[in-house]
């Protein structure tokens, strides 16, 4: 796997070389050829997207912003996954660095005073064809640290085994009669000896000093032997228990032939740089390699998603504008309807209405900077008006720009008074602005009744949470 994301990382650095810092419009170059290619109409399965540019940004190119739109969209799944490479194959180099194990044999010692460290290896057999290679499962070894004087040790170990004899039945209270798991450490703290256990029947005792199953109901006797070890010192203590048998399983077997041969291999290498581990068990060649855990291809899998999510999202944040541009548009029409009956009564024809409502627009824009789609309409279409388009024709542009009924009926009544004249507009503005009012009151509702329901699952949690933080206690109080 590493020299896939190696490969990847090397394609993503030389495409921003390629393309001097600006891969989205590489690619966003080569794969509008293609489309084109293919099916000759390289923005027809987006027409929705074109269709939005179009409504948001009525005074601009629409291709140009689609173009730059899908530029960027594309630079930026291109890092998200150039990233995930680069964290991936870091993450895997520094697996590879780390690895202590050196040509398949040889494990690095901890230096004088490092203190002991454990280890997971797995056997990778020469040959699979012995029942020997069906055997693969990972085993835990410990790398002791360098020994101490012999007068220290002495002294240690005089003391360690009075704690000893005080550890090992558990909670029997004598060795004599033990109906429950013995305690077989493999080191006291605060004593440099590394413990191993000889048992002299393993279906009586399990290494961890369980009991095993079928045992005599006169009970039996095992013998046990802890075999201290320090590096190179080496010193036992035997003691005697009744207990139960327990039969170890081949691979059972198998792993305990396979630590004390690599338990022999670390007596004979302790005084060297390496601990050499052994290169056959029972006859097989064997080579061994560090257990890992390799999160790499489940990370880079995530950037992969991110990615895709983070295309798609762009889409919806897309039409989630157009919605909040519809859902605006509404909210403005009572006060454009406001106005014009309000300028029309007072005498001014209904272009100059227009114009008075831009100004105002315009005026307030330059000191809160904040843009309202449906006056930014009402410029284009006085704009239009000023460069020689007729009003019936702007009139009707202008609703169609605005995608509503509501701004539809309003153009058209606005066209056919400039093409016929119409006698009755104001009281016709008059009640349609009466009308909108009351739409507008239903909008403002059912707004309030939409937050109302979004506020009812973190109302739900904190629910939750608040019952949690009472029944936790009253429940931990109780005795059982």
């Amino acid at each position: 796997m590493i020299v896939i994301y190696g490969l990847m990382v090397l394609a993503g650095i030389g495409l921003i070389v390629h393309s001097r810092g600006q891969p989205g419009v590489f690619i966003y170059k080569k794969g509008l050829i293609l489309a084109r290619r293919l099916s000759g109409h390289p923005f027809k399965s987006n027409a929705l997207v074109v269709s939005d540019f179009q409504t948001l940004y009525p005074f601009e190119r629409s291709q140009e912003k689609v173009a730059d739109y899908y530029r960027k969209k594309i630079h930026l799944v291109f890092l998200i996954i150039l990233a995930g490479a680069v964290v991936a194959f870091l993450l895997t180099l520094n697996g590879r660095l780390d690895d202590r194990i050196r040509d398949g044999t040889f494990l690095q010692r901890a230096t004088y005073g490092g203190g002991e460290s454990q280890i997971t290896i797995t056997p990778v057999w020469e040959s699979a064809s012995s029942v020997l290679g069906e055997y693969s499962e990972p085993v835990e070894i410990q790398v002791g640290e360098r020994r101490y004087t012999q007068d220290q040790l002495e002294q240690l170990y005089n003391e360690m085994l009075d704690k000893l004899s005080q550890i090992i039945p558990g909670e029997n209270e004598t060795l004599s009669h033990v109906d429950k798991p013995l305690v077989l450490p493999t080191a006291i703290p605060g004593y440099p000896y590394k413990i191993s256990w000889e048992i002299s029947d393993y279906r009586l005792l399990g290494e961890d000093g369980s009991i095993g199953a079928n045992v005599s109901p006169e009970g039996e006797v095992v013998n046990l032997i802890a075999n201290f070890t320090y590096f190179g010192e080496k010193r036992s203590y035997e003691l005697a228990a009744v207990i139960f048998p327990k039969e170890l399983t081949a691979k059972e077997r198998l792993r305990e032939h396979m630590l004390q041969q690599i338990h022999e291999k670390d007596l004979e290498t302790q005084y060297e740089e390496v601990f050499a581990l052994p290169t056959s068990i029972l006859g097989e060649k064997v080579t061994w390699m560090e257990e890992r855990e390799d999160y790499s291809a489940m990370l880079f899998i995530m950037f992969i998603l991110a990615a895709v999510v983070i295309f798609y999202a762009k889409d919806r944040e897309l039409h989630q504008e157009i919605e909040r541009r519809q859902q605006e548009l509404l909210c403005d029409y009572p006060g454009i309807l406001s106005k014009l009956t309000l300028y029309i009564g007072a005498g001014l024809t209904v272009r100059g209405s227009i114009k008075k409502i831009v100004r105002e627009y315009q005026t307030k824009l330059k000191d809160s900077k904040k843009h309202r789609y449906a006056y930014e309409e009402l410029c284009f279409a006085s704009y239009e008006m000023d460069n020689g388009v007729s009003e019936a024709m702007a009139f009707d542009h202008f609703g169609r720009r605005c995608r509503q009924a509501s701004y539809s009926k309003l153009a058209s009544l606005l066209s056919q008074n400039s093409k016929k004249g119409n006698s009755s507009l104001l009281i016709q503005l008059q009640n349609e602005s009466d009308k909108a009012q009351e739409e507008r009151r239903n909008l403002a509702r059912k707004l309030g009744e939409e937050a109302g329901t979004k506020l009812l699952f973190p109302m739900l949690l904190l629910l939750i949470m608040v019952m949690l933080m009472i029944l936790i206690p009253a429940m931990l109080s109780f005795t059982f």
